[in-house]
């Protein structure tokens, strides 16, 4: 084991390695702030892994696809909910004269268990549509009940993809910069990178005004749990946009919650991407940001 991950894993355990399991060992590294390029294995215990094949009956949806086993879910509501932030996504890029006639080849980044992806099956008849995470159980699944027409793939916390550049017209991504701390902007250009002259990304974010919607009763119900969240760091998040840019909560935790200022934020996403609309409460309580890559 490398010298860097052995001190991080002390770090993390304080305890002598050769008592731990290849799970403590895997739920160190994927805590440590210090180490980039984690994935989550499908089952860090086995040895050797075996993927079944998806040839189990499973329960489909509304649309006739399969619906992942619940331990996948991303929400309780998941096939209403990405039904919904898909019509709204499509409704903001529409009157930002980004309709889906203009997407061209799609990619979903962050894509969990295809919440949000599968809701672009229509689409995949005629273009690729892609998505990605670091949940390596999520994607299996995926991969084996849902491809084709969807595809997907696998990728780390480090900030590289394996696409070549220009190869999508859109790229999605709800609720993921939410969870990235100090590589959000290296995670932009990567992203940039892919996206071909005159394509949009489509990215949320946790700002002012989602902060604001947490402390609404009539969008949050009293004691839910990201509303004490906010309340027990009230005093830092009531710093953004006057000394601080962003705040990170439980870092060390891939759901990491971070919190960015709005005006910080646009203006250095701004240097490299246009900047071509902000939505309020587009994802839930989250803010939606428009972006363009420029053409050449």
């Amino acid at each position: 084991m490398p010298r860097r991950l052995r001190r991080a894993v002390r770090e993390r355990v304080r305890g002598p390695l050769r008592s731990l399991t290849r799970h403590e060992v895997a739920e160190a590294v994927r805590r440590s702030p210090a180490l980039v390029a984690k994935v989550l294995p499908i089952d860090p215990e086995a040895d050797p892994l075996v993927v079944a094949s998806a040839n189990e009956t499973v329960e489909t949806g509304p649309d006739g696809l399969a619906l992942p086993p619940p331990e996948l879910f991303e929400l309780d509501d998941y096939v209403a909910s990405g039904e919904r932030h898909f019509d709204t996504l499509t409704d903001i890029l529409t009157r930002a004269g980004y309709g889906p006639e203009r997407w061209g080849d799609v990619l979903d980044f962050g894509c969990g268990s295809a919440r949000l992806t599968r809701h672009f099956v229509g689409h995949a008849r005629e273009h690729e549509v892609w998505g990605v995470d670091i949940n390596a159980a999520s994607i299996a699944w995926c991969e084996g009940h849902l491809s084709p027409p969807l595809r997907f793939a696998p990728c780390s916390t480090y900030p590289h993809l394996p696409f070549a550049d220009d190869s999508f017209g859109l790229v999605i991504a709800g609720s993921v910069f939410t969870h990235i701390s100090e590589l959000s902007t290296t995670w932009l250009l990567e992203l940039r990178r892919i996206t071909r002259p005159g394509g949009h990304l489509y990215l949320t974010v946790q700002d002012q005004a989602c902060i604001e919607a947490l402390d609404d009763d009539d969008l949050m119900p009293p004691g839910h749990w990201m509303a004490a969240m906010a309340d027990r760091h009230r005093s830092l998040l009531d710093r953004l946009g006057r000394d601080v840019s962003y705040v990170s909560i439980d870092r060390s935790n891939k759901d990491a919650m971070v919190f960015h200022d709005r005006a910080y934020l646009l203006e250095t996403w701004g240097r490299v991407l246009e900047v071509v609309d902000v939505v309020d409460r587009a994802y839930n309580v989250q803010t939606a940001v428009v972006l363009r890559k420029p053409d050449p």
